[in-house]
Formats: C-alpha cells, sequence, structure tokens
C-alpha cells in the first residue's frame, strides 16, 4: 500500500511540473519547426500581457474557462507582408480541452513595447483567447496556430505549437486501482517541444492532430479596377485549399458589401461546389453592382466560405476585398461675363462661376483664356471644390496692340519718315489698316462700298474676326479652358465659348515737323517812345486852343 500511495504521489508531482515550461514548436532547440517559413517566435523578450518569455519557461494563463495566448512572430528579412492570418487547430474533439469555435484573426504587423521598458520590437503580435469545456481534464495539451500570409511569391502556411496546462483540482479524486492490477509504471520525463504527454496506468501520449484544411483567396481582379456609381463590375476568385492532405466538401461561398452601396447584379450572392481537392484551385466568379449614389471611397466586399473537412466538421472563413468606387464628376458654369469690347492695349477681367454638382469632391480645378488677340496675365487656379461648391474665377486678359501702324495713303505703304525743307508736313500719321492688301491688279473686295457704310447686316461673318497673327481689331473669338481631377487623379477637361471685339485705341494726330518755326519780332521801343511823343503833343495843342478860346470869349465879354 505504502508502494502504491508513493507511486501515485510521484505521478501527481510529475503532472504539477509539466506546467513550468512552454515551448512554441518551431524554436525549440530540441524540436523542428512544423513547416519552414519566414516568421520566428521571438522567445528572448517580454511583450506586454507576458510575465516572463518563451525562453524563460511562458505560461499560457487559464482563467475563467478561457486560456489566453500570446505569440510573438518575427518576420524574417525580405518578408513584405504586412498582416498575417490567423486560425486554431483544436486536435482531436474527444480529448481536446478548448470548447471548437470557428476562429480566425488577422494581425497586422507592428511595432510593441518589450521587457517594460522603451524599447520597441517590430513583431507580428498573436494575442487571442480561447474557451475550454465545461470540465477539462487535467493535462498538458498542444494547440496548433496555422498561420498564412504571402511570402511574394506564394501563399504559405506555418504551423505554431503551444502547450497549454491544465492544472487538476485539489479535490478531484483519485481513482483506486484495481488489486489485480499491475503497478504502475514510473513516468519518463517529457521531451523538450514534444506533441504528446507520458502518463500513468498504463495511458499512452496523443500524437499531433491533422490540422484543419483551409481554403484561401489567393488572388482575386477586380474589372475595372476603378468602378464608376451605377455601373456593373466582376471580381475574379481563385480559391486555393491550402491542405496537402485532405480535400474540402460542400463549399458554399456567399458575398456581399459591408454597407449598402455595392449589392448582387444577379438573383443570388450564393455560389456552391460540392468539392474541392487538396492543393486544388477553384476559380470563380462574382457577379455586383454600385449604387447611383454610392459614396466615392473603398468600399469592402465580404466574402464568406463554408465548407467541411473530411470528418464532416463545418468550417468558416471570411475575407475581405476592397474595390474602389467613385463618382463621375458633375461640373457646370453659368454664362461668363465677358466686356462688348477690349481697346487694343487696354485690360479687362473676365469670370466665371464654376459649380460642383456631383457627390465627390474635385482637385485642382484651374481656368485658363484662350481668345486669339488677348494674352491673359494668367491661369485662375481655384483649388478643390467640395461637392455642392461654387467658386468664382477671376482672369485678366491684356489685348494686343498692332506691330505696325503705317499712315494713310493706301494699304501696304510705308510711313513717311522725311520731311519738306520749307517745313510743311508731310500728311498725318493714322492708324493702320488691320490687314494690308497684297498688291495685285484685282480691285479689293470692299472697294465700291461708301465710306461709313457696310456692305453685311451687321453681324461678323468668319473673315471678320481678327487675325492674331496680324494684331488686327475687330470680332474675336476662343474658349476658357477648365481642367480638374477626381479623387483617383483622373484629368477632365471641359470648355466654355467666348467672344468679345478688338477696338481701335485712340491715337491724336501729330504733325511729322519738327523743325522749331522762327518766333515773331516783337514791337520796337521807339515806336512806343514816337507814340507818347505823339500823344503829349496833340495833348498840348488841345490845351492850346483851349485857352486862346477862353481868351476871345472873355474879351467879347468885356467890351
Amino acid at each position: 500500500m505504502k508502494k502504491l500511495s508513493a507511486a501515485l504521489a510521484l505521478i501527481l508531482a510529475f503532472t504539477l511540473l509539466l506546467g513550468s515550461t512552454v515551448w512554441a514548436e518551431g524554436e525549440n532547440p530540441n524540436a523542428k519547426a512544423t513547416t519552414q517559413g519566414m516568421l520566428f517566435l521571438d522567445n528572448e523578450n517580454v511583450y506586454a500581457g507576458m510575465d516572463q518569455s518563451y525562453s524563460d519557461g511562458y505560461i499560457p494563463p487559464v482563467e475563467g474557462g478561457r486560456v489566453r495566448i500570446i505569440l510573438p512572430l518575427i518576420p524574417a528579412v525580405g518578408l513584405a507582408s504586412q498582416s498575417i492570418i490567423v486560425s486554431p487547430n483544436y486536435g482531436d474533439p474527444d480529448t481536446s480541452p478548448f470548447a471548437f469555435n470557428n476562429v480566425q484573426r488577422t494581425v497586422r504587423k507592428g511595432s510593441h513595447q518589450i521587457n517594460d521598458t522603451s524599447t520597441n520590437q517590430e513583431a507580428f503580435l498573436v494575442d487571442m483567447y480561447f474557451n475550454l469545456v465545461k470540465e477539462p481534464q487535467p493535462g498538458r495539451y498542444p494547440l496548433i496556430l496555422q498561420v498564412s500570409y504571402n511570402d511574394g511569391t506564394d501563399l504559405v502556411t506555418q504551423d505554431f505549437t503551444v502547450y497549454v496546462t491544465i492544472e487538476g483540482s485539489a479535490s478531484t479524486p483519485t481513482p483506486s486501482p484495481s488489486p489485480d492490477a499491475p503497478e504502475s509504471p514510473s513516468p519518463e520525463p517529457p521531451v523538450d517541444g514534444g506533441g504528446s504527454i507520458g502518463g500513468g496506468g498504463g495511458g499512452g501520449g496523443s500524437g499531433t492532430p491533422d490540422s484543419q484544411p483551409r481554403i484561401l483567396i489567393s488572388k482575386y481582379v477586380v474589372n475595372p479596377e476603378v468602378v464608376t456609381a451605377g455601373e456593373t463590375f466582376t471580381i475574379q476568385l481563385s480559391l486555393k485549399n491550402s491542405h496537402e492532405k485532405q480535400d474540402v466538401r460542400n463549399v458554399k461561398l456567399t458575398y456581399k458589401s459591408e454597407g449598402t452601396d455595392i449589392l448582387p447584379a444577379g438573383d443570388t450572392n450564393i455560389l456552391y461546389y460540392p468539392k474541392i481537392k487538396k492543393g486544388a484551385v477553384q476559380e470563380a466568379e462574382l457577379q455586383l453592382k454600385v449604387r447611383l449614389d454610392a459614396e466615392p471611397k473603398p468600399q469592402k466586399v465580404l466574402v464568406t466560405l463554408d465548407y467541411e473537412d473530411k470528418n464532416a466538421q463545418a468550417l468558416t472563413v471570411t475575407e475581405e476585398i476592397v474595390v474602389e468606387v467613385a463618382q463621375l464628376p458633375r461640373v457646370e458654369y453659368d454664362d461668363p461675363i465677358v466686356p462688348e469690347s477690349i481697346s487694343a492695349g487696354d485690360s479687362q477681367s473676365l469670370s466665371l462661376n464654376v459649380f460642383n454638382k456631383g457627390k465627390g469632391q474635385i482637385y485642382n480645378v484651374m481656368c485658363q483664356v484662350e481668345v486669339p488677340g488677348l494674352m491673359p496675365e494668367g491661369s485662375a487656379f481655384l483649388g478643390n471644390l467640395e461637392p455642392g461648391g461654387t467658386k468664382l474665377a477671376e482672369m485678366v486678359v491684356y489685348a494686343a496692340m498692332p506691330d505696325v501702324l503705317p499712315p494713310s495713303g493706301g494699304a501696304g505703304a510705308e510711313p513717311q519718315d522725311d520731311v519738306d525743307t520749307d517745313g510743311e508736313s508731310g500728311g498725318e500719321v493714322l492708324p493702320q489698316d488691320p490687314q494690308p492688301r497684297a498688291e495685285s491688279d484685282e480691285p479689293a473686295a470692299d472697294e465700291g462700298v461708301p465710306e461709313g457704310e457696310s456692305d453685311t447686316d451687321g453681324t461678323p461673318s468668319e473673315d471678320d474676326f481678327a487675325d492674331p497673327l496680324m494684331g488686327g481689331y475687330g470680332p474675336v473669338s476662343g474658349i476658357i479652358r477648365i481642367t480638374y481631377e477626381d479623387s483617383f487623379g483622373q484629368v477632365y477637361e471641359d470648355t466654355v465659348d467666348v467672344a468679345t471685339v478688338i477696338t481701335e485705341p485712340y491715337v491724336p494726330n501729330v504733325p511729322t515737323d519738327t523743325e522749331p518755326t522762327e518766333e515773331p519780332q516783337g514791337f520796337p521801343w521807339w515806336g512806343y517812345a514816337a507814340i507818347g511823343v505823339g500823344v503829349a503833343a496833340i495833348a498840348a495843342g488841345i490845351m492850346l486852343w483851349q485857352r486862346k478860346k477862353r481868351k476871345a470869349w472873355m474879351d467879347d465879354e468885356m467890351e
């Protein structure tokens, strides 16, 4: 009886010691990785939620009917993938302590604090909880985490095995051995990183269970790449059974939008495949359409795959596909404000209101005047325009002056720079005829039309428009060119017609005689002196005559 009690105590002590060390398969120096890959366990550092590193014996904590697994994976140099997909393989349903649930987690690469310091380590940090059955049996159990990622050329699945210890309760009864039962042998110590545990009482160890088959979307193509609101589009999928030993059956593919902007284009959103063989790829095509009022942004399409493994166990996986949705820009304009006429040499402004009546923002809105004879001082850059917004474009243009202004005296006459020696002007300089005629024996088109009258009904014809190469006057027409971009950088261009008249500038008459004329001589001083003497003599004569007349009158009175 003492020997039996000692044996049972030894078995119990050995079972408790099993929880002191936990290895992730692939990192144990005495065990080989189940799958060669580009991810490696970081067994040197302690991450948030861990009490110690894997090399020091990290134990996944079991509490509240569930176990927490923290698995830091360091990517190898050259692995460009920014995310991994993690799913568990619980093992044999009859002996596993884990509650079987369809669990899948996408883990992104990030920078994580280690060892309670300010130092960070770039890693894929897997932090997941797994539920246990209601009354799990004590023991040490393997939990295989299947990690899938793209190594740049192919889809890779790498397995990491973490051992979880379920400790027995102190009140758990110890079974009494049969009197005829042989004495239980002493347990052998476990092999580090092994997938089985030795047991007492003739119990054998359990081997590593087969991994569950997994269907992955190895490739997808959205056609067209950018889908315009209101359009129908397709998604071509490649569904790969990544398992090398098991077929999958009764595969049901269901697809839908994460929101309400994308809808199935057909009568159903379900596809069915009876079987996908091990390692095989099944092609699928999804038909969808985008609502007219869809928001222009990246939209998600959710693809759910329900299937069964060889044991008819139901499995589910959900993937996301991003679809770029765009709204066609809807830009409108009011009538541009253009002056009826512009004098040559003057500057005037043109203006135009731009309205964004679409559902998406437009970018880099620019307006530019392109009219022969009008030189814009610059383009009007309006920047970005929100949906329902409006902006005013103002552009200043300069009416070009003719390069040559020949004097009157016939079309094509040369300017007269010579002046007669007698000082007479050679003629008045007048503005140039807008289009000088070439010398020809045939009469000009406008000969015989009285001066000041027109041979048209007042509507300018095509020949009446000014020639920008000649720098002439008259009606001119052109466009305002408007360019803008959508959110994907696609450039759009619109034009608005404009017309005006370039008129002659005011040029005053300028005489050509430039020699100074001789100023007239002033009245000589001696003339003024003679006039003064004459006036004085006349005054003296008048006074003398009056004196004589008075004397004669006085003499007559005295007589």
